[in-house]
């Protein structure tokens, strides 16, 4: 056997067959043809079965991709030559992850965040971990129920949670009820400091979607 087995090669892949149930499988051959010894076409059938299960068992843990094998989703892959590992997404054979994508049945896994690290910000996940998008921003409250806050970048599509909590210098102690969000969407947001609008109040809001 070489030192770098063949996974390609199954059994009797065009070879004739007859099937085996499961219960006489169970059963050993005794159950399958008793005293009689197996045709070669059940032979075929044993041989392409244990191949097959070999074959799966192999490529859950062997992460370079190839052509002739099924991949089921969840499973890892990596094309040899590049630094980048793509996750199954769709059952599928012969689709190579760099040429499917775009059509869902390969996604890269991990691989490098969109961010903006400045005081209005946010950060991206990749597509393998679901897109999801954390916004934070630094504003004055809005003067009016119209006058609405953008966010750093849109959602695009749809907003999970937003947190506002205000700005408040420390020899200015104040009463005063806290920040109110209203408004939300994928685009921006209305703020205010309390219940009043045109306060002038620093706000910082912090917004989680994808």
């Amino acid at each position: 056997m070489p030192s770098n087995p063949d996974f390609h090669k199954i059994f009797a892949a065009d070879g004739d067959r007859t099937e085996i149930s499961d219960a006489d499988y169970k059963g050993g051959w005794n159950d399958i043809v008793g005293e009689n010894p197996p045709s070669y076409k059940q032979f075929n059938f044993m041989g392409n079965r244990t191949d097959i299960r070999l074959n799966y068992l192999n490529h859950l843990s062997s992460l370079e991709w190839q052509y002739q094998i099924k991949y089921y989703p969840g499973q890892l892959v990596r094309i040899p030559g590049s630094d980048k590992i793509y996750v199954c997404k769709i059952e599928n054979e012969n689709k190579t992850p760099t040429s499917h994508t775009s059509d869902g049945m390969w996604a890269v896994f991990g691989g490098s965040p969109m961010m903006s690290l400045q005081e209005d910000g946010y950060i991206k996940l990749p597509e393998a971990m679901g897109h999801l998008l954390v916004q934070w921003k630094k504003c004055v409250e809005s003067t009016a129920y119209t006058d609405k806050i953008a966010w750093p970048i849109p959602f695009p599509n749809a907003v999970f949670n937003v947190q506002a909590t205000r700005v408040q210098p420390a020899d200015q102690p104040t009463n005063e009820a806290g920040s109110i969000v209203w408004n939300v969407d994928p685009s921006g947001f209305v703020v205010t400091a309390g219940w009043q609008f045109g306060n002038g109040k620093q706000v910082y809001v912090l917004g989680i979607g994808y």
